[in-house]
């Protein structure tokens, strides 16, 4: 039986590398313990690193995360940061010790670039078909827009719920905010969230006001059709709809901002974009906005120019340099834990496998990376675990090959 775990320590570091341009902090070992969800461990020193990972997490979340934490860890021991450190690989912290996260509510977590901002080296693909469909911001429709899903706390006075309901209260034509689901699916979202939340009476909408509240979803490239852009919080932060809204060069007005990312603190300082503390105020900045196309051209100018110039070497290095030294035990990992890690059992990286789908998730992008023999080993354990029917057996094999001829032909224009 292959062994995954070597083969996710080999993509890892390739990834890794690609992040940073350079090589990158050996990995001696990554293990399994029984944690929480999202829990990520890793000692540190100046010969490598050393993983305990969390077996409730699925192997298609590390392939897409542990690159970006094992690229700044290697800047950090780099700088000599080395020690013991906490890390969330969740969409937020789901736990009290401070840690190095994503995303975060928290005033003492530690942020890193996010996987989407890196996996996609800072929106390249967005950036060109931005560029292919550009509108000047003068002739786009001057309308606040936005699309979402229905995610967030129902009842929270900045979640999406509470926002896309009074906005549709003013009734103007200069705002289409709607929830990119039908009527029914939004009623579905208010029914649960009033039963979890104990809301007495369950909240109850007439299916008039719901088909108010609901639209079309349409592709994100569309939204440079309009001038202004809302962005509020579901369950945590908007991710690569927040930067993307940015990259379109329109003035955005941000509700919400319960969870932070590792550039919010530079974006607030800049001024480039509109941080709104309640639906009013929304509607008394959109007014402002309307009246005077100069000022929300620049702002627009001002926010494309921030998202535009971030790379994700640089982000990397940048939030590097800020970390605290080894002597700061703010977020060095709690003595308890590191008792826990030490006593823990490691599990073989099988146990969390849950689906086929796990192994294909690192055996494709192993593929993509160049380590052709190394993913067809990660597949093969899918015959062990998950018995796969020899038909499906060949057209997997031949995705990869072809994953491999497109790896080889990017490889050729770069």
């Amino acid at each position: 039986m292959a062994d995954i775990k070597k083969h996710l320590k080999v993509y890892v570091e390739s990834e890794a590398r690609k992040y940073l341009e350079r090589p990158t902090l050996a990995i001696d070992e990554i293990m399994y313990i029984d944690a929480q969800q999202w829990h990520v461990f890793s000692r540190t020193s100046q010969s490598g690193v050393r993983y305990y990972v969390s077996s409730r997490i699925n192997l298609g979340r590390l392939v897409q995360r542990l690159p970006v934490i094992h690229a700044f860890l290697s800047l950090i021991v780099e700088g000599g940061k080395s020690g013991d450190f906490t890390v969330s690989i969740g969409d937020k912290p789901g736990f009290a010790e401070p840690c190095i996260s994503f995303s975060t509510s928290k005033m003492y977590d530690f942020l890193v670039p996010d996987p989407y901002f890196c996996r996609t080296n800072a929106y390249e693909a967005e950036k060109g078909n931005i560029a292919k469909s550009w509108i000047d911001i003068e002739d786009r429709k001057p309308v606040l827009f936005w699309r979402g899903g229905t995610t967030g706390d129902l009842l929270r006075e900045d979640g999406r719920f509470p926002v896309v309901y009074d906005l549709n209260r003013f009734a103007s034509t200069s705002i289409d905010v709607k929830f990119a689901v039908n009527s029914a699916t939004l009623a579905k979202f208010i029914d649960e969230e009033s039963q979890t939340g104990g809301v007495e009476p369950p909240l109850s909408i007439d299916r008039e006001v719901l088909d108010k509240l609901t639209g079309e979803r349409i592709p994100f490239i569309e939204f440079i059709k309009y001038r202004f852009h809302l962005d509020v919080d579901g369950n945590s932060n908007a991710w690569d709809s927040m930067f993307k809204k940015m990259l379109i060069g329109a003035p955005i007005f941000k509700i919400g901002h319960v969870f932070k990312q590792w550039y919010y603190d530079r974006l607030i300082e800049s001024e480039a974009t509109h941080w709104c503390l309640s639906p009013e105020d929304i509607v008394k900045r959109l007014t402002l906005a309307l009246d005077d196309p100069a000022a929300a051209h620049a702002m627009g100018e001002a926010v494309r120019g921030f998202a535009n110039q971030m790379t994700v070497r640089q982000e990397l290095e940048t939030v590097a340099e800020r970390f605290p030294k080894r002597t700061s035990a703010l977020y060095d990992l709690p003595y308890h834990a590191i008792a826990r890690i030490e006593a823990a059992w490691a599990f073989d990286i099988e146990t969390s496998v849950k689906t086929a789908g796990d192994i294909r998730s690192l055996s494709d992008n192993l593929y993509r990376n160049g380590f052709r023999k190394e993913a067809l080993e990660v597949f093969a354990m899918t015959m062990d675990l998950f018995p796969v029917p020899e038909n499906e057996l060949k057209a997997y094999r031949s995705h990869l090959n072809r994953l491999q001829q497109r790896a080889e032909e990017l490889a050729k224009t770069a």
